[in-house]
């Protein structure tokens, strides 16, 4: 058999790459390969070189530069967000603008915060807030109480 020329073997490794992302498994592969319609004529063993090589490009693919496709995803969405604004298009350009809230974070709730104590462990905060909880009171509330007092001593 001759050997391919690399733009032949380009070639045939983009084809399987397109069949894998098909779902195509390796024996339809090798029937693909060995249609005599597709004119590669090729050994079993070459085209498990091609699907390696295929293989690898898609392990690739998962390698990316989270800055980047942020970035990416970012303008897409102020390009669609614009061009539906132009076209007066306002119900897609709430859902862009949605997206783009959701995709920043913007609708993320405040991080709990936690407050220690000297002198009390966690697990007796831990009963402490248990307690309050089953009053019907957050730890929030008690402090808040607390740091008012403090502040009208202060006076």
């Amino acid at each position: 058999m001759p050997k391919a020329t690399k733009a032949a073997k380009e070639q045939r490794v983009n084809m399987v790459y397109t069949l894998l992302l098909n779902g195509a498994s390796r024996m339809q592969i090798l029937q693909y390969a060995s249609d005599p319609k597709n004119g590669w004529n090729i050994t079993t063993r070459q085209v498990d070189t091609y699907i390696a090589e295929a293989n690898g490009m898609l392990a690739a693919e998962s390698e990316y530069h989270r800055g980047r496709e942020l970035g990416k995803a970012i303008a897409r969405l102020n390009n669609i967000y614009q061009h539906c604004i132009r076209v007066q298009d306002y119900g897609r350009a709430i859902a862009a603008q949605r997206e783009l809230n959701t995709l920043l974070g913007l609708h993320a709730a405040p991080a709990p915060q936690t407050v220690r104590i000297e002198g009390i462990d966690d697990a007796q905060l831990k009963v402490l807030s248990d307690a309050l909880a089953q009053r019907g009171k957050s730890a929030s509330d008690v402090f808040n109480a607390i740091m008012q007092v403090i502040a009208e001593d202060a006076q």
